[in-house]
C-alpha cells in the first residue's frame, strides 16, 4: 500500500446525495441519519485512490443505527462513563468497514479497560492542568488508535510528540489571534501537516502531506465561505470536494 493519494468526487454527484439525504431525514424526523452518512462515506471512500486503486466503504445503515443507539444508551445511562468505550466501538464500525483493493482493514478493540483508563487519567491531567496538557493527551489517545488499527497485516503508528504539538498549537494560536484570524489556514496547513507526516505504516511506511497556507486560505475563502453563502449552502458540495481533492492531491504514502 504505496503511492499518491487522488480524490475523483463531483460536486453535482455529491449534492444530490446531499439532497436525498436532507429530505429522507426530514421525512423520517432524524431516523434516516445513520443510512445518510454511510451514503456519504460509501461515495468519499470510492472516489479515492491510492497508487491508482480505489478505497470502497462497505458499511450498512442499519448496522450504524443500531450501533449509535446502543452506544448512545449505554453512555447516557452511565452519565458518560462508557463514552471512551463507544468512541471505540464506533471507530472499529468505520474502519472494519472500509476497504483496499477488495480487503478490509482491522481493528483491534481488545484491552478496552486500558483505552477507558488511558482516557480517563489524560482527561484529569488535562482538568488539572487547565487545558495545557491537551496536546500530550492528544497524542497517547491518538496513537493508542492508530495502532489498533491494521491492514493486511501492517498496523499504523504515530510518532509525534506532545512537546513538539504543544510548541506548533502554542506558535500558530498566537499569529492567528494577532492576524485577527487571516493566519488561520496556514495554522491550520502547519498543524495538519504535522499530525499526518507524524502517522505511519508498517515498518517503515510514512504519510507524506504537504497543505500551502495560501491554498487553504483561497479554497476556505472563496469556495467555503463567499460561495456558499452567497448560495444559501447549496454550493457547499462543492467546497467540500474542491477541499477534499486539494487535500488528497498533496499527500501519498512513501517508504522512509
Amino acid at each position: 500500500m504505496r503511492g499518491k493519494f487522488q480524490f475523483h468526487g463531483k460536486g453535482a454527484e455529491l449534492f444530490l446525495i446531499f439532497i436525498i439525504n436532507f429530505l429522507l431525514s426530514v421525512i423520517t424526523l432524524g431516523i434516516y441519519i445513520p443510512w445518510a452518512i454511510v451514503k456519504v462515506a460509501r461515495y468519499m471512500a470510492g472516489k479515492t485512490t491510492l497508487g491508482g486503486a480505489a478505497f470502497s466503504f462497505e458499511g450498512k445503515g442499519g448496522d450504524l443505527f443500531s450501533l449509535y443507539l446502543v452506544n448512545y444508551i449505554l453512555t447516557a445511562i452511565t452519565a458518560g462513563i462508557y463514552g471512551p468505550i463507544a468512541t471505540l466501538r464506533i471507530t472499529e464500525y468505520y474502519t472494519k468497514n472500509l476497504a483496499y483493493k477488495g480487503k478490509k482493514f482491522e481493528f483491534d478493540t481488545t484491552n478496552l479497560c486500558d483505552f477507558w483508563c488511558l482516557v480517563f487519567i489524560q482527561g484529569i491531567l488535562c482538568a488539572i492542568t487547565i487545558g495545557i496538557y491537551t496536546p500530550w493527551a492528544f497524542v497517547k489517545i491518538r496513537r493508542n488508535i492508530l495502532q489498533r488499527t491494521s491492514y493486511d497485516g501492517e498496523k499504523f503508528g504515530f510518532t509525534a510528540n506532545g512537546a513538539e504539538l504543544f510548541s506548533l498549537y502554542l506558535i500558530q494560536g498566537i499569529l492567528t489571534v494577532i492576524t485577527l484570524g487571516i493566519y488561520s489556514p496556514w495554522a491550520i496547513a502547519r498543524i495538519v501537516n504535522y499530525l499526518v507526516n507524524n502517522t505511519t505504516y508498517g515498518a517503515n511506511g510514512r504519510f507524506a502531506l504537504a497543505l500551502q497556507g495560501g491554498d487553504l486560505f483561497s479554497i476556505i475563502l472563496l469556495h467555503g465561505v463567499i460561495l456558499t453563502v452567497i448560495t444559501l449552502g447549496i454550493y457547499y458540495a462543492w467546497f467540500l470536494v474542491k477541499f477534499t481533492e486539494y487535500e488528497f492531491s498533496r499527500m501519498e504514502l512513501i517508504d522512509v
